[in-house]
């Protein structure tokens, strides 16, 4: 591309569902905008200055078909790098428990409760790209008796969060441990 206002047009195929990043990288100096349009007549924008990344993402696209991306010089002289990838929306969430009671920890997923998550099983369940909340019980006992040792959410392995709930952002496969400290109770 030379002349500013030049464009490019690219399409692709998608199936609603699936998982759409397109991204532009011009070389230094040089601005384009990058639009990407749905088949049902949607469409985003990237508008970023000159040598700056482009990118479009849609976790969830809710229309199948072609899709159109536009590409609009906005000043300088230059070309860039292009991608589009596009991919199952459906990706896996694993979540996993440092100690657990035989009958298991309960889980919950963007509100969803799942029972039974134990050291040796855990939660592994297909999500859409994108936001979500993970929540770990907060606490349980191993054993009976006044003197069994409680277990108390400490933190999320994955970064070290101490948040419960957590919001959680993800694009790809994810796995993290709820990771309990043990208390016992006071023994005269």
């Amino acid at each position: 591309m030379g002349d500013p206002k030049d464009e490019d047009f690219i399409n692709f195929t998608a199936a609603a569902g699936e998982y759409i990043k397109v991204t532009m990288t011009p070389i230094a100096g040089v601005d384009f905008d990058l639009k990407l349009i749905a088949p049902n007549g949607n469409y985003w924008i990237s508008k970023n200055a000159a040598g700056q990344t482009e990118t479009i993402e849609i976790t969830n696209a809710t229309a199948g078909g072609n899709y159109s991306i536009d590409i609009c010089m906005i000043s300088g002289e230059g070309f860039y790098n292009f991608t589009v990838n596009v991919s199952p929306s459906r990706i896996w969430l694993t979540i996993q428990v440092s100690d657990s009671p035989s009958a298991g920890v309960k889980i919950w997923v963007d509100g969803t409760q799942y029972n039974g998550t134990t050291t040796t099983n855990p939660l592994h369940i297909l999500v859409f790209r994108g936001n979500h909340t993970i929540q770990a019980q907060s606490y349980f006992r191993i054993g009976y008796g006044k003197y069994a040792p409680y277990y108390y959410f400490d933190y999320w392995s994955d970064n070290g969060s101490t948040a419960n709930p957590r919001n959680i952002y993800i694009t790809e496969d994810f796995t993290t441990m709820a990771v309990y400290y043990e208390d016992w109770p006071y023994m005269p």
